[in-house]
């Protein structure tokens, strides 16, 4: 994978990453030898990248576990609070909150389990981007994750929300598989526990460092989410430590 720039935007640090040796395909070795490797990296955008203040890319990863057995786990606690809708961040549904809850007591308990995020204000992107500017710009956010935390070693591809904004394109599709040896796998959110999940978190993140939410039902859900990770905020100051929640910055 090549390191990128677009625009003049210094998203990645010299140093940050240490890669896994390269064949000359391009793909790691370490995912060259392994049998089969499921698709462990669930991502999820909140905001809308140019438009709002805050926008952030989240990425729900497991590398030592697999997928299946996160997505039964969660499926359960739905069945167990009797909620039936897509649990999402956005919705503002009062009666999500115990399957929220017991969403993110799953997240935080889990050892595997951990979200890698990027927060995207709008004051540091150029102005009056068209929209082939705006594609670049989302590839290369994706494109950062895949370097920044190497995933091709331990998962197969991506997950991403079938109704994402790039979900239709195939060039991007395209250029995403050409570019990185990864795959790109659209689901319906719906039926997708862990999307649920990757969503639920983003979104909180998002919600939080806009400081403009005054729904009592996100507002609890932030607060039950600093409160289980132990932290006083979900900013770039609150989780500049290595966690189960990193920040790129």
């Amino acid at each position: 994978m090549q390191r990128r720039g677009f625009l003049g935007l210094s998203f990645l640090s010299a140093g940050a990453v240490a890669f896994f040796p390269k064949t000359a395909t391009g793909i790691s070795s370490a995912r060259l030898n392994a049998p089969y490797l499921p698709y462990r990296a669930f991502m999820s955008e909140s905001g809308i990248l140019g438009k709002d203040d805050f926008f952030v890319l989240g990425m729900l990863y497991m590398p030592n576990s697999l997928p299946s057995v996160h997505s039964d786990a969660l499926a359960g606690i739905k069945n167990a609070n009797n909620y039936r809708s897509c649990l999402t961040y956005r919705s503002n549904d009062m009666y999500k909150i115990p399957a929220a809850q017991a969403f993110i007591d799953y997240f935080s308990a889990d050892p595997d389990m951990k979200l890698l995020a990027k927060i995207v204000t709008k004051e540091s992107l150029p102005p009056a981007l068209n929209r082939e500017q705006m594609v670049e710009m989302r590839f290369d956010l994706y494109n950062l994750f895949m370097y920044f935390w190497n995933v091709s070693s331990y998962s197969e591809g991506i997950v991403v929300k079938s109704q994402s904004p790039f979900g239709p394109s195939q060039y991007f599709y395209n250029k995403f598989m050409t570019e990185t040896n990864m795959q790109i796998n659209a689901r319906d959110a719906r039926l997708d526990p862990l999307l649920q999940l990757a969503d639920l978190i983003t979104g909180c993140i998002q919600g939080a460092n806009s400081g403009n939410i005054t729904n009592q039902t996100k507002l609890e859900l932030l607060d039950y989410l600093k409160q289980s990770l132990g932290v006083a905020g979900l900013d770039a100051a609150n989780l500049s430590q290595p966690g189960k929640i990193q920040l790129i910055t």
